[in-house]
């Protein structure tokens, strides 16, 4: 068997896997990030805890740590922009530091 064979058989598999696998309907709805945004523009200068705990009411399916992990991914460097603001484009006004952070959107 030459390269090319075995290549073929690899490419065949994988389609025919692919058409055996269910596909899942996925319902599309309001995100994490939007949600994220939306406390943030609702609520004013706004803590990390307020929002981890808006987002364990609004995404109870959802693991807590998980949702804490997205917040600090997004919000937790100190470098500026933050990830947030660079994938968002928005600005926010950061006041305090740690823990005390609060958010708001700045105008």
């Amino acid at each position: 068997m030459n390269g090319k064979e075995t290549e073929k058989k690899k490419v065949t598999k994988k389609a025919e896997k692919a058409e055996e696998a269910p596909k899942k309907a996925k319902a599309l709805g309001v995100g994490i990030f939007a949600t994220i945004l939306k406390i943030i523009e609702e609520k004013g200068p706004v803590g990390i805890d307020k929002i981890h705990a808006a987002l364990v009411a609004k995404f109870p399916d959802r693991p807590a740590e998980g949702l804490a992990h997205t917040i600090r991914a997004q919000l937790g460097g100190k470098k500026r922009p933050l990830r947030f603001e660079r994938e968002r484009k928005v600005r926010l006004d950061v006041q305090g530091e740690g823990a005390e952070r609060t958010f708001a959107i700045k105008k």
